[in-house]
């Protein structure tokens, strides 16, 4: 019975244990790169929204209405593409 036990369950347990550390670090991982991901978004976003900005200041509504159109059409493109 011991050896069956011994058999059995050390290989389940080290299985179980390897599992539950794989998602551990899974997760980990897969966090930081959403976060990676969310800072260069915003940092994109702020860099066009700055552009826009500073298009109006100078007073080339051309410039600041094409900065804002290829935005629509990006989050457009986006939300067509979530669905």
């Amino acid at each position: 019975m011991n050896r069956t036990l011994k058999t059995f369950i050390v290989p389940v347990v080290t299985l179980i244990i390897g599992l539950v550390a794989g998602a551990a670090l899974g997760q980990r991982q897969g966090w930081g790169m959403g976060k990676k991901f969310l800072e260069q978004s915003a940092a994109g976003t702020l860099n066009i929204n700055v552009a826009v900005a500073d298009a109006i200041r100078r007073g080339d509504t051309q410039r600041a209405l094409k900065l804002l159109d290829s935005m629509i059409a990006s989050a457009r493109a986006n939300a067509v593409a979530a669905r």
